[in-house]
């Protein structure tokens, strides 16, 4: 219980964007001292890629309806 009321604590301390300490990135004196940088996430690049293709299916799905008839083959 201590230990999740401390990381509740230290959250308060943080950005909600970027995730840093506040008292850091909110100081006017470091404000050029911060630089973005883009990194590649493999297993995230992958789930969004299967994200948009069942997307895309499902889009291509649109309207369709699937119906159960029975086969005139089958014996009674």
């Amino acid at each position: 219980m201590e230990l999740a009321l401390a990381w509740q604590a230290d959250e308060k301390l943080r950005c909600k964007g970027c995730g840093h300490y506040l008292d850091e990135s909110l100081d006017e004196g470091n404000l050029r001292a911060w630089e973005a940088q883009e990194v590649t996430c493999g297993g995230c690049m992958v789930m969004d890629i299967r994200r948009d293709t069942l997307a895309q299916q499902e889009r291509d799905m649109a309207g369709l309806r699937i119906y159960a008839t029975r086969r005139h083959d089958h014996d009674r």
